[in-house]
């Protein structure tokens, strides 16, 4: 379960600060921030210098068996909704089925 709290957007200079709640702190000085273009959330992450330090630190996260087959069932879910649903009003494929 993610942990949410409120960040605060000071106005200073030119540019956008946000200020982070006690807990939600980074090493280092730079972050990465994604933006879902279609929700506008934006989450930071922290920087990865190299691949080996990524994949260290997922490594270290500790995912259940609970959550793994969870995110199973979820993929599952989405390849059975999207196999064979190719848009064919027309029915210009149904001979080729016919001859099957």
């Amino acid at each position: 379960m993610a942990n949410v709290k409120i960040a605060k957007l000071p106005k200073e200079g030119h540019g956008l600060v946000v200020q982070l709640p006690p807990g939600f702190r980074f090493e280092g000085d730079e972050v990465l921030a994604t933006r879902d273009e279609v929700t506008g959330s934006v989450t930071l992450s922290p920087r990865r210098e190299s691949w080996e330090e990524f994949i260290a630190f997922i490594d270290e996260v500790k995912i259940t068996d609970e959550e793994s087959e969870e995110f199973a069932r979820i993929m599952d879910d989405i390849i059975a909704d999207r196999a064979n649903h190719i848009p064919d009003p027309r029915g210009i494929f149904a001979d080729e089925l016919d001859d099957e």
